[in-house]
């Protein structure tokens, strides 16, 4: 009786150090994070998932041709993955007008800076530092960009900031318009004038990743 209570015992005991050593693994994995494919319109995407910060970062291990180099290598950090924002419309493919233009100007309601506690200048450059050469020494797109405002008001004047709007837009000259709406989505207003709209108390950056993942080819 005492031999089995001994065999009991070594039994218990090796499965709680079986079932300890799964919890610790997976908490340590989960905090690792992963890796996963996304079947995009031009290929398979494939992303790393950053959980160090406490936030999942969906970072991008995007490789692409140029004239110089066969195959350049980027790591970009996304805060949210394709997924997640399959649900936001995108209208036509604004992507061509974008990657052919001279210029690139991000126009916006200037005010919607302090309303959106900055998180509208952080969803344009989410954008920005994708196709434009002002952030990163070696740019995906090397378009040159530059932020404007709407409208002509106090803070626009304060910020030195260009008057642009949709009627000035051509094909050397495309605007995105980031813009407080009622639902998030890609549209035109015109045929070179890209409307990103976020939905007002919503994270602008949702719909910024969502253009971005499309001039990537990725949606």
């Amino acid at each position: 009786m005492k031999e089995k209570q001994e065999k009991s015992i070594v039994i218990f005991l090796i499965a709680l150090i079986f079932i300890f050593s799964f919890i610790v693994g997976y908490v340590f994995y989960s905090r690792r994070g992963y890796e996963y494919e996304y079947e995009g319109i031009t290929g398979k995407f494939l992303f790393s998932v950053d959980k160090h910060t406490g936030d999942e970062i969906h970072i991008l291990k995007f490789y692409t041709k140029t004239r110089f180099k066969p195959s350049q290598g980027y790591k970009v950090p996304f805060n949210y993955g394709p997924e997640e924002l399959e649900i936001i419309p995108v209208e036509g493919e604004p992507r061509k007008e974008i990657l052919d233009a001279k210029k690139v100007y991000f126009t916006r309601d200037v005010y919607l800076d302090q309303k959106t506690n900055e998180e509208i200048i952080v969803a344009i450059f989410t954008v920005d530092r994708i196709i434009g050469q002002n952030l990163l020494s070696n740019p995906i797109y090397n378009i040159s960009t530059s932020f404007a405002a709407i409208e002509n008001n106090t803070l626009a004047t304060e910020l030195q900031l260009p008057i642009l709007a949709c009627d000035q837009a051509n094909k050397a000259r495309v605007i995105i318009w980031f813009k407080e709406g009622d639902e998030n989505k890609v549209y035109y207003e015109n045929e070179y004038c890209i409307v990103a709209q976020f939905k007002e108390g919503d994270d602008p950056k949702k719909v910024a990743t969502r253009l971005t993942y499309h001039i990537l080819g990725i949606m």
